[in-house]
């Protein structure tokens, strides 16, 4: 009886595991392409931030506008000014009904002839997981949100 009960309670045993290994992998394949379009953003590099995209993805920036493609996802690229710098920080990452979910901060530097201010904001990403690594599916972001009031 005790070896029967063995053989159901190895797998059940391994399957957290195996799913935290997913987890772990999932996070070091987003937070490398967080660091990716940071550069690519910081270095005005079109060609990279599109590599990061799926062919038919949509892009609505915090500037407005919907994008939908990658021409026209390159023509809205080209079109905003380089930020000095770029980080970005997820704060939350599931896989949800076949897709990823990304949601995060980021923050910009805008260039002195832009202004020379810092921007923070937010964004939520749709992310496919193919063969090729993650792609962005859907990118929004928008101004950073002032917390809600609290009653005391």
């Amino acid at each position: 009886m005790k070896s029967h009960l063995s053989l159901f309670l190895v797998p059940v045993l391994l399957l957290p595991a195996s799913a935290a290994a997913q987890d772990a992998d999932l996070e070091a394949q987003a937070a490398e392409a967080h660091a990716q379009y940071a550069e690519f953003l910081s270095d005005g590099n079109v060609d990279g931030l599109l590599d990061l995209f799926s062919d038919d993805a949509t892009l609505r920036p915090v500037s407005g506008g919907q994008y939908t493609g990658s021409a026209e996802i390159r023509q809205a690229l080209e079109a905003q000014p380089t930020p000095t710098e770029a980080t970005i920080e997820g704060v939350h990452l599931e896989r949800m009904n076949g897709v990823i979910v990304d949601i995060g901060t980021f923050s910009l530097t805008m260039p002195p002839e832009a202004g020379g201010e810092e921007m923070d904001g937010e964004y939520v990403a749709i992310l496919a997981d193919d063969a090729d690594g993650l792609s962005i599916q859907h990118l929004i972001s928008f101004p950073k949100r002032q917390p809600l009031p609290v009653d005391e």
